[in-house]
C-alpha cells in the first residue's frame, strides 16, 4: 500500500508540473528507476516544457534570462543522452521551442500539451512497479483503463457523442460487460495485493 501511495505522489507531482521533484520522489520510491530506459530523458524533456512553461508565465525578460539559462543547461546534457531517432527528433522539437516568442502557438505546440503529464506519469508510474519488482497490469487492463480516460476527459470537453458511449459494453459487448467488471474489480483487488 505505502509502494502504491508514493507512485500516486509521483505522478501527482507530474501531472502538476513539478518534474523536479517528481524526479527526486521518483528515485526515492524506487532507487534506480531514472536509470531505466528512457525514463529520466523523458522526465528531463518534460521539466525542459515546464521551464519554459513558466517562463511564458513570467514574462519581464529580467526573469526569463534565469530559466532560459538552465533551459540551455539542460538541453546540453539531454544532448548526450539520446538513444535513438525518436529521442533526437524529440530534442529537436525542444530546440524549437527555445525559438519561439510564444511556443505555445509554434509548430510545435503539442510540447505543451497538458495530456503529454498524464502520458510521462503513466510511464514513471509503470518504471516504478517494475523497479519494485511488481508485475504490470495486463495489456488488456491498460487499454481498458486508457479508454476509460478519454471516456472521462471527452465527458469534461462535451464531447456529445461520449454521453452515449458505455466503452466497457462497447469494447467487450453487452453479454460480458457484467461480468468484465466483476473480473477488473477483482484483477485491481489482486494486483493491489500483490503490491502491498
Amino acid at each position: 500500500v505505502q509502494a502504491a501511495a508514493r507512485r500516486v505522489a509521483v505522478m501527482q507531482l507530474i501531472e502538476d508540473g513539478r518534474i523536479e521533484e517528481a524526479m527526486s520522489a521518483a528515485e526515492e520510491a524506487a532507487p534506480g528507476v531514472l536509470g531505466q530506459s528512457g525514463v529520466k530523458f523523458q522526465m528531463s524533456c518534460q521539466q525542459a516544457v515546464e521551464m519554459l512553461r513558466q517562463r511564458q508565465e513570467q514574462g519581464s525578460e529580467a526573469e526569463t534570462a534565469g530559466t532560459d539559462a538552465e533551459m540551455l543547461g539542460l538541453m546540453q546534457r539531454l544532448s548526450g543522452s539520446t538513444s535513438g531517432p525518436a529521442d533526437e527528433a524529440t530534442l529537436q522539437d525542444l530546440s524549437l521551442l527555445l525559438i519561439f516568442t510564444d511556443p505555445a502557438t509554434s509548430p510545435v505546440a503539442h510540447l505543451f500539451d497538458l495530456s503529454r503529464r498524464a502520458q510521462l506519469a503513466e510511464l514513471v508510474n509503470a518504471a516504478m512497479v517494475r523497479q519494485q519488482g511488481h508485475r504490470s497490469p495486463s495489456a488488456l487492463a491498460a487499454i481498458h483503463a486508457q479508454a476509460m480516460v478519454a471516456h472521462q476527459t471527452a465527458l469534461e470537453e462535451k464531447v456529445g457523442a461520449a454521453a452515449v458511449v458505455d466503452v466497457t459494453a462497447d469494447i467487450y459487448g453487452e453479454a460480458l460487460t457484467n461480468n468484465m467488471t466483476e473480473v477488473f474489480s477483482e484483477a485491481t483487488q489482486r494486483i493491489g495485493g500483490e503490491q502491498q
